[in-house]
């Protein structure tokens, strides 16, 4: 073979392969990368279901220890019903067809609060958050607040064939503020809801973005009711303290964890 010299180009790539300092920031390149893609893991890991020492001095209350359903019964029950139960440190609301199935409610009511609450749900899956909750009626939809907990609407549709129709997407105020934006991640995924409900105003933020801001004493809030669904409801949004409800749409796999509420005034109260 005969002999070749190499060319000046040929001969920088071959030293830059084994430059030192070049090879050192690979190596901090794909480490950085792996971490990037460990943090999901890593921020799962934290502990749930506990509140740390200022929550406390806060105010703030825990309303689900993650190993029992102490401190929550069926609608219109004395005990929970079997289509929830506890699974991996979160309320689980099961497809079980030989048990009964309900709305999960607090045995505690409250009026003026702040709500924070972890969710996920399956694939095509539909649940809420009932705010002031009676048992005065049917189920919990016909008589209080319901923050909509529900797929995204791409996989709602993929699942169920047609589209979310308005204030029907997660976070929105169900059936009649729809969000200002889609804020939820993937089924499967953690979202968080905050919620602040005081007097006549109701507030919604999930996974840190404002979407609702509603004000029942407007008179946009009584044009949006009276177009509604629940404009025939006599009970609806009547009660100003009720139960905190998990709802049950028809054995909707969903997951809730890291419930905690505490008590809120009024401006000047």
């Amino acid at each position: 073979m005969p002999f070749r010299f190499l060319s000046v180009p040929s001969v920088l790539s071959v030293v830059k392969l084994f430059d030192p300092m070049r090879t050192t920031m690979k190596l901090h390149a794909i480490l950085i990368i792996i971490l990037l893609l460990a943090l999901p893991a890593f921020a799962d890991d934290a502990k749930h279901n506990e509140l740390t020492e200022a929550q406390k001095k806060a105010g703030w209350k825990l309303l689900f220890d993650g190993k029992t359903l102490t401190g929550w019964r069926g609608y219109k029950m004395k005990d929970a019903p079997g289509c929830w139960e506890v699974k991996d440190g979160a309320i689980f609301c099961n497809d079980k067809k030989d048990v009964p199935a309900a709305d999960l409610l607090t045995t505690e009511m409250f009026a003026d609060l702040e709500l924070s609450v972890d969710w996920k749900i399956s694939t095509g899956g539909n649940s809420g958050v009932h705010l002031r909750a009676t048992e005065a009626t049917g189920d919990t939809a016909s008589n209080s607040l319901e923050i909509q907990v529900i797929d995204t609407s791409e996989g709602w549709k993929k699942a169920h064939g047609y589209a979310l129709g308005p204030g029907n997407e997660a976070g929105a105020l169900y059936g009649l503020y729809p969000t200002k934006k889609e804020a939820i991640r993937e089924s499967g995924q953690w979202n968080n809801i905050q919620v602040k409900l005081v007097g006549d105003k109701v507030t919604i933020e999930q996974n840190g973005i404002a979407l609702v801001d509603a004000d029942m004493s407007s008179d946009d809030w009584k044009m949006r009711l009276s177009k509604s669904k629940f404009a025939g409801m006599k009970e609806f949004n009547k009660a100003k303290v009720g139960h905190l409800a998990l709802q049950n749409y028809r054995g909707a796999g969903v997951w809730y964890r890291n419930v905690m509420l505490r008590e809120a005034k009024e401006a000047g109260k």
